[in-house]
């Protein structure tokens, strides 16, 4: 049941609205010109696509491979998104979107203010993007608890389009998990809110810190790019979406003074691998549409620099190898990858029964009551993100890590 799907083109409310949703690019409507291509849904094409539309007289059509997952409950459900996570690095941007667990974390204001120094852009600045990062909704939570101590509401928006919220249920584990940290204190020490830009603790002197888990969700329902920004756009007639279909490149429709134009996408009915989760179209037909303003690539890190490849754009020396003609010969497109690898600790709890995330994945009956409460109720621990702790640890300046090879 739980299959990959498309957690950033979650439509629910599409076919009550009044945009138009496809499923095949031959129903598109013969003769209608678009303004703006997009390619993917994800958290960059969904947002980029709503700020469009918002012009009545601009035509913005979304392309992406991957199906709805209208009504998928591994989507909905905040305590089903480990369901959907992929062992390997997926091939479709379809599952680059559905890869969200729903933690909801901003980068530690040196961060921000290092790139701002690098590139010279107060820009990049934490209080140059501090007003942006807080275009969010607050929420509370649905069992009402008193959240004083678990999240700062002075440095959060209550008006923006992306529900957040901490833990809408109680965990047998929290107890003692923060009792400790405040026992222990030092590195462990409690802080209120990670999201204020000094996640590791005042002054930045703290290596660890414990707190509770911020995540995107509210009232019990998982919330996305999809939910937040491309559904509730598909009420404006001038915003279409086509999913389950395929761009295979990007095409020249011109230059620029010295410099080629694309503004063309080629793009085909999207097959599914009979071995795997990924996204195939070679014996679909091939349809070519132009954009009359952009065609915006959103379709991850791994996908948008392929596509990029397969339209000769990259380096000339990889796309001649296999026989893809060079039109911009740029050598750091599909270089570069820095990877986010996660290694996994698992301690059980002292009482079997208070370990919640362990029985949802041992107790059969267990797991379909607590979905049969989300379903009927939205409460319980399925109404959770994956957990409902985050802490931060820095390594010591002295690390051997740190030591040339």
């Amino acid at each position: 049941m739980f299959t990959n799907l498309l957690a950033a083109a979650v439509l629910a409310f599409a076919t009550s609205t009044h945009g138009a949703l496809f499923t095949d690019p031959a129903l598109l409507p013969p003769g209608k010109t678009y303004a703006y291509v997009i390619v993917g849904s994800g958290p960059g094409g969904s947002t980029v696509a709503a700020r469009l539309s918002e012009d009545p007289t601009v035509n913005v059509l979304v392309i992406e491979a991957g199906p709805t997952g209208k009504d998928a409950l591994e989507i909905e459900v905040p305590a089903l998104a480990p369901s959907i996570q992929t062992g390997s690095p997926p091939l479709s941007p379809a599952l680059l979107s559905g890869q969200k667990w729903m933690f909801w974390v901003r980068c530690p204001r040196d961060d921000y203010d290092k790139i701002a120094n690098i590139t010279g852009d107060d820009g990049w600045s934490w209080n140059f993007n501090v007003a942006i990062l807080g275009k969010e909704r607050l929420v509370s939570p649905i069992d009402g608890h008193d959240t004083t101590g678990q999240v700062d509401p002075a440095i959060h928006g209550t008006q923006g389009a992306i529900n957040i919220t901490v833990p809408n249920s109680r965990f047998p584990t929290d107890g003692p998990i923060i009792n400790a940290a405040q026992e222990i204190g030092g590195d462990f020490q409690l802080i209120e809110d990670y999201n204020s830009g000094d996640p590791l603790g005042l002054g930045m002197r703290l290596r660890y810190a414990e707190t509770w888990l911020q995540g995107a969700n509210g009232n019990g329902i998982r919330n996305d790019a999809a939910t937040a920004y491309l559904a509730p756009a598909l009420s404006r007639p001038n915003l279409d979406v086509l999913v389950e279909t395929q761009v295979t490149k990007v095409i020249q429709t011109g230059t620029n003074g010295s410099k080629p134009m694309f503004r063309g996408v080629e793009f085909a009915q999207s097959r599914l691998f009979t071995r795997g989760p990924a996204y195939a179209c070679f014996a679909a037909a091939r349809y070519v549409m132009n954009a009359t303003e952009e065609v915006v690539l959103a379709a991850g890190s791994i996908n948008t620099p392929q596509l990029l490849m397969l339209s000769g754009i990259g380096p000339s020396s990889q796309l001649s190898l296999l026989g893809i003609p060079t039109i911009v010969d740029l050598r750091d497109v599909g270089q570069h990858l820095a990877d986010q690898p996660v290694i996994t600790m698992t301690y059980n709890a002292k009482n079997r029964t208070d370990d919640v995330i362990a029985n949802l994945a041992r107790n059969e009956t267990y797991l379909y009551e607590s979905i049969h409460e989300w379903e009927t109720r939205r409460r319980g621990v399925m109404t959770n993100a994956a957990n409902n702790q985050l802490a931060f640890f820095r390594l010591p300046s002295n690390d051997s890590i740190f030591e040339s090879p």
